[in-house]
């Protein structure tokens, strides 16, 4: 909490920017529930919506002193970095864009990492203008981040629907070692 104790100033300035990256780990990863929104907001099958638009990962964390697998539905990329949905530096599905992408910076990734804030504040032109959100604000967006991402996790295990598209689709398997124990790298975090 320290990284925002005092409150931030954020509004999002529909610029395109953080739909970018060259970065494999740095995705939007799809919940149940931005899926189902992407699938109403386009009028596509759920099938083809997940074909077409997105990725199923299993990302390996290789710790000094453990393993840990996450398996992760994320939307693709084009060439470049971008983000399947942005058209001409705007979110083509802005109305029923992800949690992630609706929580702007107030997700635990860059909430808890000094040197992940310190990345998004170099690019991001809303930062520090616009809507001030205060500390407790923010605490409740990164509570909702995990209790949806527990739940997701949840429903990748029991989900007909989820765990189809990890049966049916290729899986990108990428492997991400930290120098540190699993411990260490959650403390650094906070």
């Amino acid at each position: 909490m320290s990284l925002y104790k005092d409150g931030i100033r954020f509004t999002c300035q529909k610029c395109g920017v953080c739909c970018i990256s060259q970065s494999d780990t740095m995705c939007v990863h799809l919940f149940k529930p931005d899926i189902l929104a992407l699938v109403f907001f386009l009028k596509i099958d759920p099938k083809a919506f997940v074909d077409q638009h997105c990725l199923a990962v299993r990302d390996t964390f290789l710790f000094t002193d453990c393993t840990i697998v996450q398996d992760r539905i994320e939307l693709r990329k084009k060439r470049g970095g971008a983000c399947v949905f942005l058209e001409k530096n705007q979110c083509s599905v802005y109305a029923a864009r992800p949690f992630l992408c609706k929580a702007g910076p107030f997700i635990s990734g860059f909430m808890y990492s000094r040197l992940f804030w310190k990345l998004f504040k170099s690019y991001c032109i809303g930062v520090g203008t616009g809507k001030f959100h205060s500390a407790d604000e923010i605490d409740r967006t990164i509570a909702r981040e995990q209790a949806v991402d527990e739940e997701y996790e949840n429903d990748l295990c029991v989900d007909p629907f989820l765990k189809d598209i990890f049966k049916k689709s290729a899986v990108v398997r990428r492997e991400i070692k930290i120098d540190a124990t699993y411990d260490r790298y959650r403390k650094s975090k906070a």
